[in-house]
């Protein structure tokens, strides 16, 4: 019987692993670095404004240049999504359930936010219209300034 002492790995068993061991790794920090090129893409157009306020560059922002439009930001470590109700009208709700905590997702063909992890149910505008949760998603202050094209979104 061979154990595992008796097994000698040959030099190009040990090379080859040792490559695939390398471009994996190379992989992944290819996929971090890619993914952090994209942060930094959206933080130049989505910036911290003096009273920890999120700034919206809107001309950046293809999904937000029509009524009806909408995209999703980051709060701090909070997601939200910000709507465009009217030509100078906007709306910012969390994505944060107010059960457990756990991220809903937006549905457009219902306009409801739906919790994956316990089932609750939110409105458009972030009422709860079915449990377990039994608060409301928590809404964001919204200010358009036509003269620059940007929307601010208050900090809680």
């Amino acid at each position: 019987m061979r154990t595992a002492v008796d097994h000698q790995v040959s030099r190009r068993e040990f090379l080859k692993s040792t490559r695939a061991f390398f471009l994996k790794t190379l992989g992944i920090f290819a996929s971090a670095a890619m993914f952090k090129e994209l942060s930094v893409a959206e933080a130049l157009s989505a910036r911290r404004g003096k009273n920890n306020e999120l700034v919206i560059a809107l001309g950046e922002h293809l999904e937000l240049k029509e009524v009806g439009g909408f995209k999703t930001f980051k709060m701090g470590r909070t997601p939200i999504i910000l709507f465009r109700d009217k030509e100078d009208s906007f709306r910012a709700v969390s994505l944060v359930c107010t059960h457990r905590g756990c991220t809903v997702k937006w549905v457009s063909r219902s306009e409801t936010f739906d919790c994956p992890c316990h089932g609750s149910q939110y409105d458009r505008y972030g009422r709860v219209t079915g449990g377990p949760a039994g608060r409301d998603l928590a809404l964001f202050k919204t200010e358009y300034s036509p003269k620059t094209n940007e929307v601010i979104i208050h900090d809680l």
